[in-house]
């Protein structure tokens, strides 16, 4: 007896703490990165916004992480968006930086005035929001030091219960799984294109020789009409195929309730992607723009 009550407890503390380890994986950095390189980017370059911006964040970062450690929903909602905004910046910040120093004028706004400080950056949060979206252990996580039982995870099966539709809504399922693989794929090809020509010779802006102001006019148009979009475009396509398989499923082996609640559930986190991906383009045109009437 002893035995069967003690395994759902072992149980969940191993989800406890994998989920602890995941939890100071994606923060630690960050917040290492805030504290460390704040005090360094004003050094070599002071600025009243980018002390003001970069305490901001760092703040917001910290409430985050102490309220995701003990499982509040919502901040998990606001570290996801904090790490998207953060990405962002970086990812323009280092374009910048990368294409020329004198870029320094503008990014040191944001408190990254050097290209390592940019990669750093990008690389800190890109791990965040990544750990962050994908993995469950986080969720379980934050659900266990809520007080919540966590139910183990087993594959999807049939549950033998079927839910019922017409002809012509079964042929939707066919066409839907379809168009998942057809459309991610094209996209996938279409953004791959794009990256190959946003950085052919052709298109990739020439260094400036006189400066800053001189190259803004070409690189501005270049983020936001060739390399961005390309970007957009690739994490779609790899968000659609991943979830046309659920799609295909239901096709192919009928229309049983787990597979069509595994369906839904696959629909909810394509429009979830797709409204931060909606939220990086806007953020990334307005990044653009500010670059080109800087």
């Amino acid at each position: 007896m002893s035995t069967l009550t003690s395994a759902p407890v072992m149980d969940t503390k191993e989800k406890l703490f994998r989920g602890e380890k995941l939890v100071v994986t994606a923060f630690m950095p960050a917040l290492v990165a805030e504290g460390f390189l704040l005090p360094l980017a004003l050094i070599m370059q002071f600025s009243w916004i980018g002390l003001i911006y970069a305490a901001l964040t760092a703040g917001l970062l910290v409430w985050c992480t102490g309220r995701l450690y003990n499982g509040e929903k919502d901040a998990r909602i606001v570290a996801e968006a904090l790490a998207l905004l953060q990405v962002v910046v970086s990812f323009v910040c280092t374009i910048l930086l990368a294409y020329t120093p004198a870029a320094d004028r503008i990014t040191h706004l944001v408190a990254q005035p050097v290209l390592w400080m940019a990669l750093t950056k990008l690389s800190a949060y890109g791990l965040l929001g990544l750990i962050l979206l994908l993995c469950r252990d986080v969720l379980d996580f934050m659900a266990i030091r809520r007080g919540e039982e966590v139910a183990v995870a087993e594959p999807v099966t049939a549950s033998g219960v079927v839910v019922t539709f017409s002809d012509p809504q079964k042929e939707r399922f066919a066409k839907l799984a379809s168009s998942l693989s057809k459309t991610g794929t094209v996209l996938l090809i279409a953004g791959a294109l794009l990256l190959v020509y946003a950085f052919s010779p052709l298109v990739l802006p020439p260094r400036p020789t006189k400066g800053l102001q001189e190259a803004l006019p070409r690189l501005a148009p270049w983020l936001g009409q060739s390399l961005l979009p390309g970007v957009v475009a690739i994490l779609t396509g790899v968000i659609l195929l991943v979830t046309a398989p659920w799609a295909k499923r239901v096709q192919t082996e009928g229309t049983d309730k787990a597979y069509v609640a595994g369906l839904l559930g696959a629909l909810t986190s394509l429009f979830r992607w797709q409204l931060l991906l909606t939220v990086l383009g806007t953020v990334a045109a307005l990044a653009s723009l500010y670059v080109l009437i800087a």
